[in-house]
This record gives C-alpha cells, sequence and structure tokens, in this order.
C-alpha cells in the first residue's frame, strides 16, 4: 500500500456560489466594517476576545478599542441586556446609525467569510428595563411573559416574531425572547414529526455534511481519546460542523414543509450561505459541497477558495466510526493512501504493523475495532441491552453487597433512536458511589464480560469527584466556565470499554457513576442530545449562570452559587427570580426542573433530538 492521496480539485468540488458570485463580493465589506466589542456585556467576552480580534483582522476590518462621540463605529457588538454597559446612549447610538447586534452575528460572519445581514442578530435597546419599573418587577415580568412598560408602550412583537412559521405557534410571552437560542428551546426536536413534515431528507443530508466536518477538525489536542465521546460535545465555536448542527436542528423543527424558496429569515441560525446549500438539497437531494465530501475531494468555501486540508472526507469519516479512532488518526491513515478497511487489514496482514516504525500506525484498541468492525458498528438490539443491564447489575450487587442501584440507559438509546453501543448511568440512592468503578469493572472482567485492557478499549476515569464542586465554584468564580475547559466535560467515576455478550457479540459500553444529588444533571447531560446541550448551556449563560452535567450554579458578587440550594436561578437579564412554585427548600428531583429553573419548556428525551 503506497497510494498517493489524489490532490486535484475537479471543478464540481466547487461550492455553487463561486468567486464571482454575489457572496464573495460580500467580502469588499470587511474594510468598511469597523467593530467594538463591549466584553462586560457579553458571556465570557473576554475569553473570546482574541479570536474575535483575530478573525476580523484576518478579514480587514478595524477593532475599535474605545469610544467616544468621535470615534467612527459601524457595529457595537454586546449581549442583550447591555445599554447601561454601552460607551453611548441609545439616542447617540440611533443618531449615529450604529448597529448594535448579538455575538451570534459576529460569529455567523466569521463562520460565512463574509457580513451577514444585521437584522436576525440586532439588540433592542427599548427592551431594557423602564425607570419608572423596578429591575427586579421587570425581571420577573421578562420571564413569565408579562410586558414590561417598555414593551406595552410599544405594542410591537418581538423581533423573533418573523420565526412563528417555523415554530408553528406563537405566544405573548414570546415576544419578551430576545435570542434564538432561547427561542429554540421552545421548539420539539423530534425525528417523527419531521419526517411525516417531509423535512427529514434535509435534515440527514445537513447532518450528512456535519459529519464530514466533524472528520476535518483536527488540532493539537484533537488525539484519539477525542472519539471517545463525552457528555460536553464541545468545539471550536467557528467550526462549520456546528453551523451545520444549528441548522439541521432547525430543519428538524421546522412546521412548514422546506422547498427550494426558504429564505434565510424564515430560519434561525440561517445564513444566506447556509440557506442557499438548503435550496439546493431541497430541489436535488444533494449540494455540491456534499458531492465534493463524498468523493473524497477538496471542498470550497462559499467565495470559490479551496478550503485548507479538506480532501478525503467520506474515507476520514469511515475511519472515525471505529470506536477508538479520531480526526487526528482518521487523517494519518487517509493520507498514507488508506481508502477502507480492507486496506487496514491488509497493512496489519504484513507484519507487526504496530511497533516502532511499523507501516500502520495504530493502537491495540484501534486494531481490536478493526478486527471486530462487524460487531460495532451493527445497531445494538434490545436483547443486548438487556444482557449489559443484567451483568452491570449483578457485579454491582457483588462488589458492593448491596442490591438498591438503580441503571438507566441513555443517548440515543433513551431518546428511541437506533445505536450502536449501549450507554448508562448508575446511581444509588443512599451510599457512596466513591471506589466502585474498578471493583465494577475488574468483576465484569474477571465474568469475562468485559475485555480487559492492553486487548481493547478498556478507559477508566475515577477519583475526579471529591474536588469536582470546589472546582466548579472556582471557574464559576472567575469566569472560565466554557466547553472548552474541565467544567464542561465531566468528572463523574466511568469506563469506556468493549462488552462481550453471551451469544459472542462484541459491543462497545460506556458506564457513568453519579451520586443522587447530580443524578438529574448527569442524566440529562448524558441524554443529549449534543446540540440540545449547547443550546440548554448557552442559554444558562445568557441567564448569567452555568450548566453542566453535575450542577447548575451562578456567580453573585464575587461567590459562586449553587441553584437552587444556595439561591435563585436567575432570568434572561440575568436577574435572580423564582420560577412558580419554587424557593430554595425545593431540590431538583428530575430533568424537566432543571429546565423550569432555565425558565425553557420542559422536554422528554424523544422531543430533544436535535441532529
Amino acid at each position: 500500500m503506497g497510494v498517493t492521496p489524489d490532490k486535484r480539485m475537479p471543478e464540481h468540488a466547487l461550492d455553487a456560489h463561486g468567486p464571482h458570485s454575489k457572496k464573495a463580493k460580500l467580502l469588499g465589506d470587511w474594510p468598511h466594517i469597523q467593530v467594538h466589542i463591549v466584553v462586560q456585556a457579553i458571556p465570557n467576552g473576554s475569553r473570546r476576545l482574541k479570536s474575535w480580534q483575530t478573525g476580523l483582522a484576518k478579514h480587514g476590518a478595524t477593532v475599535v478599542q474605545a469610544v467616544d462621540r468621535r470615534t467612527r463605529v459601524t457595529h457595537m457588538v454586546a449581549g442583550d441586556e447591555c445599554a447601561e454597559k454601552l460607551p453611548l446612549t441609545p439616542g447617540q447610538i440611533q443618531r449615529r446609525h450604529i448597529q448594535v447586534v448579538a455575538p451570534e452575528w459576529l460569529e455567523e460572519c466569521l463562520a460565512q467569510g463574509c457580513k451577514v445581514d444585521e437584522e436576525r442578530y440586532r439588540v433592542h435597546l427599548e427592551y431594557c428595563c423602564d425607570s419608572e419599573t423596578s429591575e427586579e418587577e421587570a425581571s420577573l415580568q421578562s420571564m413569565q411573559g408579562k410586558p414590561a412598560a417598555d414593551d406595552s408602550a410599544s405594542g410591537q412583537p418581538g423581533r423573533l416574531y418573523k420565526y412563528r412559521r417555523w415554530l408553528g405557534h406563537w405566544k405573548p410571552e414570546y415576544d419578551h425572547i430576545r435570542t434564538e437560542t432561547e427561542l429554540a428551546l421552545h421548539a420539539v426536536y423530534s425525528e417523527d414529526i419531521s419526517e411525516r413534515i417531509g423535512n427529514e431528507p434535509v435534515v440527514q443530508a445537513l447532518k450528512e455534511l456535519m459529519k464530514y466536518e466533524m472528520a476535518m477538525l483536527v488540532s493539537d489536542d484533537n488525539d484519539d481519546k477525542a472519539s471517545v465521546r463525552t457528555e460536553a460535545g464541545g468545539r471550536s465555536n467557528h467550526d462549520n460542523s456546528l453551523v451545520y448542527s444549528r441548522v439541521a436542528a432547525m430543519v428538524r423543527a421546522c412546521q412548514f414543509k422546506i422547498d427550494d424558496t426558504v429564505q434565510p429569515e424564515e430560519l434561525p441560525f440561517c445564513g444566506e450561505t447556509t440557506a442557499n446549500k438548503i435550496k439546493d438539497i431541497a430541489r436535488t437531494g444533494t449540494t455540491s459541497v456534499l458531492e465534493a465530501h463524498r468523493a473524497n475531494e477538496v471542498v470550497c468555501d462559499s467565495s470559490g477558495k479551496p478550503r485548507e486540508d479538506t480532501g478525503g472526507g467520506a474515507t476520514r469519516r469511515l475511519f472515525m466510526h471505529l470506536p477508538g479512532v479520531g480526526a487526528k488518526t482518521a487523517k494519518i491513515w487517509y493520507h498514507l493512501g488508506y481508502r477502507s478497511y480492507e486496506d487496514l487489514d491488509e497493512a496489519i496482514d504484513e507484519g507487526d504493523v504496530r511497533s516502532e516504525g511499523g507501516r500502520l500506525p495504530i493502537s491495540y484498541e484501534q486494531a481490536f475495532s478493526l478486527q471486530h468492525r462487524a460487531d460495532l458498528l451493527e445497531a445494538l438490539p434490545a436483547s443486548d441491552l438487556t444482557d449489559m443491564q443484567a451483568a452491570v447489575t449483578e457485579a454491582l450487587q457483588h462488589v458492593t453487597g448491596d442490591g438498591q442501584w438503580e441503571m438507566i440507559v441513555v443517548g440515543g438509546g433513551r431518546r428511541s433512536l437506533p445505536s450502536h453501543d449501549g450507554d448508562f448511568v448508575i446511581t444509588h440512592p443512599t451510599r457512596t458511589t466513591e471506589g466502585v468503578i474498578r471493583l465494577l469493572v475488574q468483576r465484569l472482567v474477571d465474568q469475562k464480560r468485559l475485555v480487559p485492557a492492553k486487548q481493547a478499549m478498556c478507559r477508566i476515569s475515577e477519583g475526579r469527584m471529591p474536588a469536582h464542586l470546589d472546582h466548579m465554584r472556582e471557574h464559576v468564580v472567575h469566569g472560565t466556565t466554557t466547553n472548552s475547559n474541565n467544567i464542561a466535560v465531566d468528572r463523574f467515576d466511568k469506563v469506556f470499554a468493549m462488552f462481550m455478550t453471551k451469544s459472542g457479540k462484541v459491543r462497545r459500553m460506556d458506564l457513568i457513576i453519579t451520586p443522587p444529588e447530580e443524578y438529574p444533571f448527569c442524566l440529562l447531560g448524558w441524554t443529549g442530545s449534543k446540540q440540545y446541550l449547547r443550546f440548554l448551556r448557552q442559554h444558562a449563560g445568557n441567564c448569567n449562570m452555568y450548566l453542566n452535567s453535575h450542577r447548575l450554579m451562578r456567580k453573585e458578587k464575587q461567590q459562586s452559587c449553587v441553584v437552587p440550594q444556595e439561591g435563585a436561578p436567575c432570568d434572561r437579564n440575568g436577574k435572580a427570580w423564582w420560577p412558580p412554585g419554587w424557593d430554595d427548600n425545593r431540590i431538583v428531583k428530575d430533568e424537566g426542573d432543571i429546565m423550569e429553573l432555565l425558565g425553557v419548556p420542559r422536554r422528554e428525551p424523544h422531543e430533544r433530538n436535535c441532529p
């Protein structure tokens, strides 16, 4: 095997919107854009500032550091409740025709490579609390859907009213919703409903694009451990996989039939470039970018410029189906000339390729996955899930002498979707869970139900729970709670392993052990979907709170506060409030309680199927 990857770029690999398109001409807008980023008015703004400044400078835009009455500014980027934090008064902003936009506008511009329309992202300053209404009262009215003083005076629907057809209904309280993220949490993400409406083929094509883009994401910290799925699902804010993931979710939730006349303003999170792809898919079933990925060809951006290192999408995605194979290894294998599982089989047969200096870089975990791919890549039948539960329950009772352990299926299986692996959350109503995971794994290995380490994937994570709450408090106080650091990746004791069924099949199995007080948060995080969790956690951040698979927290002055035990949650204005029926004497018992504290509707697992 010495195949050299084909580096030619056929003409049909280009995006339909080439270098002479209207979108490409919009690149000329960048030098005229002068942006002031109001860091203190954006959740985690200081952390995100550097990447935004770099992106803007790359395209020739100007970043304005300080603003006074004479400074020329075209855009101010700020959060929703920002009037008191802006360097100019609303009247000055209006007279100078400055556009105040949400951070999502800047994210979309950088993702699309051009200036997108501001209307969807405009921050309406008139929504800020009126001086005649107390902040506490206005906050409560806004979250509960009651008109604040300024809204009732205007009598106008909110800026998101244009999405009423997408949502399929509209309530007066929705006029107070200010972000697409919060509105997205009022939608239902059901594959069955999407199929009945006729939108699921578009969803699946966008989902396929998302998977190809995930295969292209290779960085220094993107090793093969990244292929072992965590509850966080966090990635760079600017990668295309997130663009496709969001818009695929919007199409699945859409209550009208998508066709080739759809406009960007009809779907949340949908820019012009993405809308054009949706039109192509609705009309033909595919798009040029999708076909380029399927053919392993180089993909171009919306301006027609070839994107670096985008060849081999289909093959790299194929390799990443194997447990233990991440984007980095998939890229290496592709550039070594391998194009199929059979190619890898032949390379292994040539000798001990796993030793140093061998032809094919492959770990024992990856070699095991390759050898047993027929089992690992087929859908998991219900009988195997039952087998897993029985074996684990017996092992838990054996090593602890206690039969009160609770074990529930999570992941896609809990959301009524086909799955290739068994994901389980385990808890106990009274006893400590510390130290149990290693005893459990050893028992299952002794029973020949788990394949031991050094033969296959058997990755144990333990001992991080005792200090985890202090760790989270520190991050909340310092404002470093993001999807890119450890607070988003949970600290539960867990194992990712290979399970042997009674019938002799090899199945992937993940076990997560949680203490009872964090069980609802763990259940929510590990049930997913990933994109639904992104919406939920982003909304929490917009409300000045922090949500992960352990707790819901907020910062109060220079201290952290666990919600609801230590204080009230925050509304969309960032102000403390109690939802109806809540106070600090009530505890979180289920996932729906978490949603209530965030001010969004309860959703059953099958209603959270964002692609």
